[in-house]
């Protein structure tokens, strides 16, 4: 912008701009005819969305105008003397209705010996105004079942905008996370920062978030586990490259942006999941304590024998029902339960019959011979 002979700032409802003619401000005219100088202003503008603008160079191809949509040179110029200086003030002589971007100005003078020299200069609009950032003050997230969940920047809008542009967003947690999920591969945004705590395309949320506190939700003055905050970091495109904040942003030629802040409620509905031991049948005598016995085990993924698991890790439990009797015969009934931490249940059962193997079934009896 340092090159711009004018910076001015857009309103920030219409976005455009009015610039009052000045002639004494930017030129100096010397001429060696004795008579009155009149001058003309004529205007020529980038295209709203043109990629130059924060490197303009003048569109060879436009034509210099008095009036090009709602831009146009209106009131009355003033003339001047041999020397550039007004000998009559000009009447509310300006360009109305500037867009943003870069406006080219060239000014025409002739005076009374029909001399005619020109000049030109640039004229930047900037919009300096930050956007309306307008947050879904709660929101729930549930975690999937690999214990993690990832949340993009814009599930957390609620309405914001801008007057001028379209707007972007980006979101960072209040606090680090220790949330490793996978990288994001995309070829078409950069990865998000290595902290999530500094702005990015989306959040991880996992299953340690559950046990976090950071809000006090319900006021008593205490912070309640579960619930975490985000920063929505709303853009505009000030700068009309068609991006939003950085890393994208030219630096020289920045957007602007706003922020709101977001609670969210970390939830697991996902209940564990047990696969008990076959039922089985044993002698008697044999030992029926749970050391002795197959029992299941935890493991991330599918087993073909006894096993448990959680998407944010889980505990298991057993209780014993029926009885042997005398002879060390009957069934036991075992009740595996698996409890996570959000209090979810899962539960199988195995049958341990006992039996003896050797039944005793009566007398046996030996005849002796005698007769010898």
């Amino acid at each position: 912008l340092d090159d711009a002979a004018e910076i001015l700032n857009a309103d920030p409802y219409s976005c455009t701009a009015t610039w009052n003619i000045d002639f004494e401000k930017y030129f100096e005219i010397i001429s060696e005819c004795d008579t009155t100088i009149t001058y003309t202003v004529e205007f020529k503008s980038l295209p709203f969305d043109d990629p130059r603008i924060c490197d303009p160079a003048p569109a060879s191809e436009l034509p210099f105008v008095t009036k090009d949509g709602a831009t146009e040179v209106l009131g009355t110029p003033g003339v001047l003397d041999k020397t550039g200086k007004y000998k009559t003030r000009p009447i509310n002589h300006r360009i109305v209705n500037l867009p943003l971007g870069r406006t080219w100005v060239a000014i025409y003078v002739k005076d009374g010996c029909g001399n005619v020299s020109s000049d030109v200069f640039e004229i930047e609009v900037v919009d300096k105004t930050p956007p309306v950032a307008v947050c879904d003050e709660y929101t729930v997230v549930t975690l999937t079942n690999n214990g993690f969940a990832r949340v993009f920047a814009e599930t957390f809008d609620d309405g914001s905008h801008d007057n001028c542009t379209p707007v972007g967003f980006q979101v960072s947690r209040m606090n680090s996370e220790n949330c490793e999920l996978r990288q994001d591969v995309s070829t078409v945004y950069p990865l998000n920062p290595p902290s999530h705590t500094q702005p990015g395309r989306y959040v991880d949320f996992c299953c340690r978030d559950m046990a976090r506190t950071e809000v006090d939700i319900n006021g008593d003055g205490r912070f309640d586990p579960g619930y975490v905050q985000v920063v929505l970091t709303v853009w505009d495109d000030a700068n009309l490259d068609g991006k939003f904040g950085p890393p994208f942003a030219n630096p020289n030629c920045p957007d602007n942006s706003n922020t709101c802040m977001v609670v969210v409620k970390i939830e697991d509905k996902i209940p564990p999941f047990i696969k008990c031991p076959a039922n089985k049948t044993i002698a008697c005598g044999a030992d029926t304590s749970l050391l002795a016995s197959e029992r299941p085990v935890f493991s991330a993924v599918a087993l073909s024998t006894p096993y448990f698991t959680d998407n944010c890790g889980a505990t298991m439990s057993y209780s014993n029902s029926g009885k042997l009797d005398n002879c060390g015969q009957g069934v036991i009934t075992r009740t595996f339960t698996v409890r996570d931490d959000g209090g979810r249940i899962a539960t199988c059962t195995q049958t341990i019959t006992v039996r003896n193997m050797n039944p005793y079934t009566g007398p046996s009896w030996a005849f002796l011979d005698y007769s010898a």
